[in-house]
């Protein structure tokens, strides 16, 4: 996509993400979750991972989307605490957007995670 797109806070888009160790990635659902003057005023987005497989290691900063189908996804999927910074030009596409209840658990996270 164009570095010209818009992204909002809560869009859903699918990124080649790559592995701890950079030698390879592969494409996964994030979530946005910088703010819309961010996105007009940057060459890059703030993101925050998805996951359907939940490690039974640890659930701080995990929860799961309750209208995953509504938001544009295949499979049930739960936010998990990993964020990061990708150039929008790099996205794949776009896949959706959270309804409101996830958009609010996803604010609720961003708090636990990051301090309020």
């Amino acid at each position: 996509m164009p570095s010209s797109t818009s992204y909002r806070f809560g869009d859903i888009v699918l990124v080649p993400f790559p592995f701890t160790n950079q030698t390879k990635s592969k494409r996964r659902p994030a979530i946005i979750v910088n703010s819309d003057a961010y996105s007009r005023a940057r060459k890059d987005l703030i993101l925050i991972s998805l996951t359907s497989q939940l490690s039974q290691k640890t659930r701080f900063g995990v929860a799961a989307l309750q209208q995953w189908k509504e938001a544009g996804l295949p499979v049930p999927c739960f936010i998990k605490p990993v964020l990061f910074t990708f150039e929008k030009r790099l996205v794949v596409r776009s896949l959706g957007h959270l309804r409101e209840k996830d958009c609010s658990t996803l604010r609720e996270i961003l708090d636990e995670i990051l301090g309020k």
